[in-house]
């Protein structure tokens, strides 16, 4: 490989060394740490995590899994899992009109809200009752188009849990 090295070091050993390197000297972020360096993403995944309860539950080993950058078709900045469910993902921008496509599983008591599917259809997005065949019964996926700040919108609508 050209321009790479590869060693055989414990990262209990490495990771301390690259404490010590200085912010400024970092020529190229990894593409993890530039996405927590964009409020919107950051206020939007910080926001969906409070909406999930997720953040009740860090310890549970197995029970949900945050992924960023997964490898699928169109490519996304992150999904959640509870369990084998997938529960909630953002796309990449999409070319037609520079936004993210979010997905957002969730009780289908948020009919009883039309301000939120009102906003999710003004948002080129809709709903899917019980989308997976493993979903819960009572589940419906909503689905929008928009920017972080604008997906924030959503998640602060009356009845959206």
């Amino acid at each position: 490989m050209r321009g790479r090295q590869r060693f055989r070091v414990a990262p209990q050993v490495v990771s301390p060394k690259f404490n010590e390197i200085e912010p400024n000297q970092i020529v190229k972020r990894p593409t993890i740490d530039r996405v927590f360096q964009d409020a919107e993403f950051s206020s939007y995944i910080m926001r969906l995590f409070a909406f999930t309860g997720l953040l009740n539950w860090p310890g549970v080993q197995g029970a949900w899994t945050l992924v960023l950058f997964p490898s699928t078709g169109r490519g996304r900045y992150f999904t959640i899992n509870i369990g084998p469910h997938e529960v909630a993902f953002s796309t990449l921008p999409q070319r037609d009109s520079g936004n993210p496509i979010h997905e957002i599983v969730m009780d289908c008591l948020i009919y009883d809200f039309p301000d939120a599917a009102d906003w999710v259809v003004a948002h080129k997005g809709g709903a899917k009752d019980d989308a997976y065949v493993i979903a819960l019964p009572r589940s419906v996926e909503f689905y929008f188009e928009a920017s972080f700040d604008e997906a924030l919108e959503f998640l602060r609508l009356e009845g959206v849990r």
